[in-house]
């Protein structure tokens, strides 16, 4: 059980060795913004949360998840700065906790990913239009 927003709503992956990857924002004062938790027992337990606001001067919020294994997934999250509503993708390293590289994509809101066979779609809404990329994790 994991309190979130139903606004924002959770991210949700199961990897190819079925751990359970999640992201959820949650607008709590000690704690706003997104994070980032995995199970290693079906949803069980899950780990002690990573909170991707560390990495962003402004809130992120919306983020979705796709994972490979227990320390590689790639997340998308929405964040609106002095620029208006952009795209970031988080990842692909995720083993000490905290995503080694944290990339711009394009404006926009509203993200989401998809993935098979190493490939990963990352769409977006800009403005009326949907957007989208492929990525390698």
């Amino acid at each position: 059980y994991l309190e979130g927003c139903p606004h924002n709503g959770p991210g949700l992956d199961v990897d190819a060795d079925g751990n359970v990857h999640v992201t959820w924002y949650t607008g709590s004062e000690d704690h706003i913004g997104v994070h980032y938790a995995v199970s290693e027992d079906g949803g069980e337990h899950f780990s002690a949360s990573f909170h991707l606001n560390t990495r962003f001067k402004d809130t992120p919020m919306r983020a979705k998840v796709v994972a490979k294994n227990r320390h590689t997934a790639l997340v998308a999250c929405e964040v609106i700065d002095d620029d208006g509503a952009q795209i970031y993708l988080l990842g692909p390293d995720f083993s000490a906790g905290s995503p080694k590289q944290i990339e711009p994509i394009a404006a926009g809101s509203y993200p989401n990913l998809a993935q098979k066979a190493g490939l990963v779609a990352l769409a977006w809404l800009d403005g009326d239009v949907v957007k989208a990329t492929l990525v390698k994790m």
